[in-house]
């Protein structure tokens, strides 16, 4: 197979895989929200994401806020989602095994935590969250399943296919 051809199926792969794991990531999202306060809408939960870029404001700014919200979710999910398969394409073995695939998912949604939890989110909101180790080990739990597992599905099919067309 070609290399423009590789990389066209390589970005389909990251897009769709990530889109997907911004669907199981929100939802779980919503469901957790909801499980800890019913009046804790999805619509509320997008809102809150999209203060990140708008600030305080985007609860007062109608339904435009939500799909921002969405949007922005789910950029951040490809992106991680785009970042870990370019790393396996770069080093297959982190999913060739099953239990490197595995490591590789829990310590890849340590990562990912760590980043959005200590740094990004402190930066776009303006504060440090306190550290509370349920919550910590509840959102990774979540991001092993929603961003973690379905990139390493991912790599490990396109890294099968890929050299199986070769």
């Amino acid at each position: 197979m070609t290399e423009p051809r590789q990389q066209h199926r390589l970005w389909r792969l990251i897009i769709i895989t990530g889109s997907s794991a911004a669907v199981l990531d929100i939802l779980a999202a919503f469901l957790q929200g909801y499980i800890i306060n019913a009046s804790i809408t999805p619509a509320r939960i997008l809102r809150y994401i999209a203060s990140a870029l708008v600030g305080k404001n985007a609860a007062a700014q109608g339904y435009a806020m939500p799909l921002l919200g969405l949007l922005v979710h789910t950029f951040i999910a490809i992106v991680w989602t785009g970042l870990f398969l370019c790393l396996c394409t770069r080093y297959p073995g982190l999913v060739k095994k099953r239990a490197n695939a595995a490591a590789s998912a829990i310590l890849y949604a340590l990562f990912i935590w760590a980043v959005m939890n200590r740094i990004m989110l402190p930066v776009a909101f303006g504060r440090a969250f306190p550290f509370e180790w349920r919550k910590a080990l509840l959102a990774t739990g979540i991001l092993v399943v929603a961003i973690s597992m379905p990139a390493v599905y991912a790599a490990r099919w396109y890294l099968g296919t890929r050299r199986k067309m070769d």
